[in-house]
């Protein structure tokens, strides 16, 4: 199993993979434009690469941690998101269940939680 903890800090996402810090990211490269917004609905694989990207970057602990999980039933990829802190961005509206290495959809890699 493998657990991300995501914390808003700023303008920047924290990532704890496992309880552990693993690297931190610009909320901005998750952020969509109007027009982004509606590419999505054509082809969420675009979105959900950038998300991947963000969540697991080369080299990164989560990354190592995700290359080592194994594959559902066994595997597990828990997301925890807190709630966001008044008048901070809400990570819970992030589809994060489009989440995309590029040739799947992790959603059906790993069991979720």
């Amino acid at each position: 199993m493998l657990t991300l903890s995501l914390h808003v800090d700023g303008e920047r996402v924290a990532v704890e993979a496992d309880g552990a810090p693993s690297h931190s990211f610009p909320l901005a490269d998750i952020r969509l434009t109007p027009e982004q917004a509606r590419a999505f609905l054509d082809d969420p694989s675009v979105y959900g690469a950038r998300l991947f990207a963000a969540l697991f970057p080369e080299g990164s602990p989560a990354r190592r941690k995700l290359d080592a999980l194994p594959l559902a039933p066994d595997g597990v990829l828990l997301l925890g998101i807190p709630a966001p802190a008044p008048g901070a961005p809400d990570l819970h509206s992030v589809p994060w269940e489009y989440l995309c290495d590029g040739h799947d959809w992790l959603a059906t890699r790993y069991g979720r939680g």
